[in-house]
């Protein structure tokens, strides 16, 4: 009996070995995920991504509460961007998080090393440029699909209340 004691706690320490591992690992793959994330911007796209969308409040606000004067509607809109500013770390550790468990240590590294080249370099200057660009085509495009989109729904609903 005692030797299978030994036995499965050999075998329980053997099994848990990998798992402290990845743990360690894991940690490791963190603080890489952090760095990659400051470098890409990636920790501070949500700023970017809740400017944006305040518009997108505003109008949402006023379609709900018409009876709102626009200071009132300023006010909440303003509301909402505070608890998102509040909320920033948690989006950044997000990333950071998202970033540690899909990437291994050595694809991390390879990506900040890359990021450190000189064609790297210049892909993370012009990163923003080019995602200032899709972002505004594609609300051009969102407004072009919506315009095409909503007489076929209009369409389609008179169909169906008849």
């Amino acid at each position: 009996m005692k030797h299978v004691i030994i036995a499965a706690v050999a075998a329980l320490s053997f099994a848990a070995s990998p798992v402290f591992a990845q743990e360690g690992d894991y940690e490791q793959r963190r603080a890489l995920s952090a760095i990659l994330a400051e470098m890409t911007g990636a920790s501070g796209a949500m700023t970017q991504i809740i400017g944006l969308m305040v518009p997108v409040f505003e109008d949402q606000i006023r379609l709900s509460a018409p009876e709102l004067t626009e200071a009132q509607v300023d006010d909440v809109t303003a509301i909402i961007a505070e608890e998102f500013e509040a909320a920033m770390p948690e989006f950044d550790a997000l990333i950071v998080d998202l970033y540690a468990e899909e990437f291994t240590t050595a694809e991390l590294q390879a990506a900040i090393d890359f990021y450190n080249t000189p064609a790297g370099r210049s892909m993370l200057e012009r990163l923003p440029a080019i995602s200032a660009a899709a972002t505004a085509r594609g609300e051009q495009l969102g407004v072009e699909v919506g315009q095409r989109a909503f007489p076929r729904i209009g369409a389609y609903l008179e169909t169906i209340e008849k």
